[in-house]
């Protein structure tokens, strides 16, 4: 909409004034003081209840020489705007004093102001009227639109941020990834465990990865300690030095207990109790080794649950796809008979339709002529009975081989054909999935290789060794044999005491060695996760180029930065205003007058062209810009000129 009179009377220090634009630009001039700013102030007071600063409890009343408000005056201000389709409208709003006299009391007290609103002459609510200026765009957008300075000075980051994202659509994450081949990796990496095409959003991803980094460098973190504790176990004994130690710790307990049990028992009871005990032993390493398979097999307990589970589903999958092709097929045949059946149909109504009456004209007896009212007659019949047939041909086909009946049958049949591609495809998925489960079954360690086999067979081997040593055991005195079982027992003392030595520093290797495995795998996880984290950030500065760059190509002489690169590398959202000078793109902040009018012009443009809208945009101080570029806009330029004493207005 344009601007085509704007009317004060009494607004702040103009007691009667008409700014006459007809819809187009105009340059208004005058000395500080004359009231040029004051024609904004109205225009914005009328359309959004604000002066032209947006100065927070604004009063349009005017004041005297004291600055003291005066009484008994109404203020008003009229506008009269062409709006898009050629119509005009008046708006209006007046400013009043409210005086009341109270009872008993012939003098009327002051009890606050009232504003009056109009829209062509017709009071109306303030809900009505602003009811009314939604339909014109609303008080946002006029700001918007009317203001220069509105959206850089007066609206807060936030907001402005809002705006200029309505511009354009978010940029999708994947169309970043595309734009960009360093960011490539992040195809494989957002995808979901298990999924073939289901990513994590950015967000998620980021929680992911910094989950995942943070559990990772912990563990890191904690191994090194652990690697040391366990460090301390090792000795330098070898394999083969332990298992000489082993033997000769068995030599000597069969010693020992052979010259324990000759002081209490016969050689032949001797050699009867170790040999149960061997046996026993031998009943004990079967039942450790079925209970090493049956533990290994555990471990593949969830994988065969899940296998049965999808065995069974595609066996039922499979069964609904085989059902919903036998009812494919079924209404294929269906189409084909109902088809065929139209066709018959359609060649006998063709047929019957064809045929013409075959009567005689003359009389078969009597050779005369028949008459021509009888043969009227009978062709009346004949047609009769034609008409018949053909209504009964289009009823049948009507019921039971119409087009409308195979055209159902055939959407049917599209619908069936999706179902049993659909159904097919999830019989494949499954089968996908059952693959991948079978190829995680494991295989059972050998128990000949386990800790538990080799400790029972040491066993049974000492027993027999005491068997062996009891058989060639010589008779000694009691006191010999003591004096023999106390030095042997020192001595299994300490082959016992290496030997535990050793298997602890066994046990501290292959502790280590998994340690170690986890490190690597740790650091691989933190190394993926810090990959993750690196193109995150890498990703939010690139959508960041896209979607700014999106955004200023709205704009031709000013620039939005929309993010900024924090110390650490990471991206914060902004929303600084930059104007453009004769050395480039400067913040508005500290950019001169005649820039901050461009970029306010510039932004007023560039929403205008997304509204699809204008409005008169008043621009103060406009001497201070020699070249004002107000194509597609009407601009009301506000000019201080010293030798104008009051306002004097000029056609742009």
């Amino acid at each position: 909409m344009t601007l085509k009179t704007l009317t004060l009377t009494n607004f702040e220090g103009m007691k009667n004034f008409e700014l006459n634009a007809d819809g187009g630009s105009v340059s208004v001039y005058g000395d500080n003081g004359t009231g040029k700013t004051t024609l904004a102030d109205a225009q914005a007071w009328l359309l959004f209840d604000k002066d032209s600063a947006f100065t927070a409890g604004f009063t349009p009343k005017p004041r005297d020489d004291k600055g003291e408000e005066l009484h008994d005056l109404s203020t008003e201000v009229e506008g009269v705007y062409i709006l898009d389709d050629g119509s005009e409208v008046t708006l209006k709003k007046v400013f009043a004093e409210n005086w009341k006299k109270k009872r008993s009391s012939a003098e009327a007290v002051f009890s606050g102001h009232t504003v009056g609103y109009f829209v062509d002459g017709v009071p109306k609510k303030e809900k009505e009227y602003t009811d009314f200026l939604d339909s014109l765009g609303g008080a946002q957008k006029l700001m918007l639109l009317t203001t220069p300075q509105y959206f850089p000075e007066v609206l807060d980051v936030k907001k402005r941020r809002e705006l200029l994202m309505g511009l354009e659509k978010d940029i999708h994450e994947f169309d970043v990834i595309s734009a960009n081949e360093e960011l490539e990796p992040l195809r494989h990496l957002m995808l979901k465990p298990g999924a073939t095409a289901n990513w994590y959003d950015m967000d998620e991803f980021v929680q992911v990865s910094k989950a995942a980094a943070k559990a990772a460098n912990d563990e890191l973190k904690a191994i090194p300690e652990r690697i040391d504790e366990q460090s301390r176990n090792l000795t330098d004994m070898t394999e083969k030095k332990a298992a000489e130690l082993r033997a000769e710790a068995g030599r000597l307990n069969a010693r020992k207990i052979a010259l324990q049990m000759e002081q209490t028992k016969s050689e032949s009871e001797m050699t009867q109790s170790l040999r149960a005990d061997i046996s026993a032993i031998k009943a004990k390493l079967e039942e450790r080794r079925a209970e090493h398979i049956r533990k290994n097999n555990e471990g593949n307990a969830d994988i065969t649950v899940r296998l049965t589970e999808l065995r069974a589903k595609q066996q039922e999958q499979s069964a609904a796809a085989a059902k919903l092709s036998d009812e494919h097929r079924e209404q294929m045949r269906l189409i084909g008979r109902l088809r065929n059946a139209h066709d018959e149909m359609v060649q006998q109504w063709y047929e019957v339709s064809a045929e013409q009456w075959q009567g005689d004209t003359v009389c078969p007896t009597c050779g005369q002529p028949i008459p021509e009212d009888r043969i009227e007659a009978a062709k009346a019949e004949f047609n009769l009975h034609k008409s018949k047939r053909l209504a009964e041909l289009n009823e049948k086909g009507r019921s039971k081989c119409s087009k409308t009946m195979i055209a159902a049958v055939e959407a049917e049949v599209e619908k069936l054909n999706s179902k049993v591609v659909s159904a097919e495809a999830a019989v494949k998925k499954t089968a996908a999935q059952i693959d991948e489960l079978s190829a995680k079954l494991t295989a059972p360690e050998p128990f000949e290789s386990t800790h538990t086999y080799a400790t029972l067979s040491r066993e049974i081997a000492d027993k027999q060794s005491q068997i062996d040593a009891i058989e060639q055991c010589r008779f000694s005195s009691a006191a010999e044999k003591q004096a023999q079982i106390a030095e042997t027992e020192s001595q299994i003392a300490d082959i016992n005491r290496q030997v535990a030595e050793y298997e602890a520093g066994c046990r501290s290797r292959e502790r280590i060695a998994e340690l170690e495995k986890q490190q690597k795998l740790a650091a691989e996880a933190y190394a993926r996760a810090q990959q993750g984290l690196d193109l995150a950030e890498l990703f939010g500065r690139r959508k960041a180029e896209m979607l700014t760059e999106k955004i200023n190509s709205h704009f031709k002489n000013v620039r939005f930065r929309l993010f900024k690169v924090q110390i650490n590398g990471g991206i914060q959202a902004d929303c600084e205003v930059l104007a453009k000078t004769a050395n480039g793109y400067i913040p508005y902040s500290t950019a001169n007058n005649a820039a901050r009018i461009t970029a306010g012009l510039e932004i007023i443009k560039g929403f205008a062209r997304h509204f699809g809208m204008t409005a008169p945009v008043f621009v103060d101080n406009a001497e201070s810009i020699t070249h004002l570029d107000s194509s597609g806009l009407q601009v009301i330029r506000l000019v201080v000129s010293k030798q104008d004493k009051v306002l004097k207005i000029h056609n742009s």
